[in-house]
């Protein structure tokens, strides 16, 4: 994630344990009393030792292998059910308004399959944040943001 871009985000982060702004440390972001890695441009706001079990049981669920199937094995489900998942995906974006130009937040973005969806709604000066629990899907989505 470029300077820049990061500096937008960091307007917004927030240390999800204290409520703390966070701000650029050594290839780290700070807030509070924590410290988070940003791995590969990606801010990873987890503090490994606070994770629940539930948490946890996800994140190992939505591995590297599973990240890079999941969009195909979702496709094959919503033919089974009698619907084409990218034409749905486009029904629920286009039911958004209001946000051209502004900031979205996609919570469990997964792979990022709503990521150019999102984008054509936000337009070229809109913003999207985009988390999830799992570092292999973060990956995927944000491969699939460039």
């Amino acid at each position: 994630m470029g300077g820049f871009i990061m500096d937008r985000i960091l307007q917004v982060l927030r240390c999800p344990y204290s409520g703390a702004p966070l701000h650029r440390a050594d290839g780290y972001l700070e807030g509070g009393l924590y410290r988070y890695p940003v791995v590969d441009g990606i801010p990873w706001l987890l503090a490994e030792e606070r994770l629940s079990e539930l948490d946890r049981h996800f994140q190992q669920q939505y591995g590297e292998e599973t990240a890079r199937k999941y969009d195909a094995v979702i496709r094959l489900q919503s033919l089974l059910i009698g619907c084409w998942e990218p034409a749905e995906r486009r029904r629920m974006v286009d039911l958004l308004s209001g946000v051209q130009g502004g900031r979205i937040l996609e919570i469990a973005v997964g792979t990022g399959a709503n990521l150019p969806w999102l984008a054509r709604l936000a337009g070229p000066s809109g913003e999207i944040v985009a988390v999830d629990l799992s570092p292999a899907m973060m990956r995927v989505a944000q491969h699939q943001a460039e």
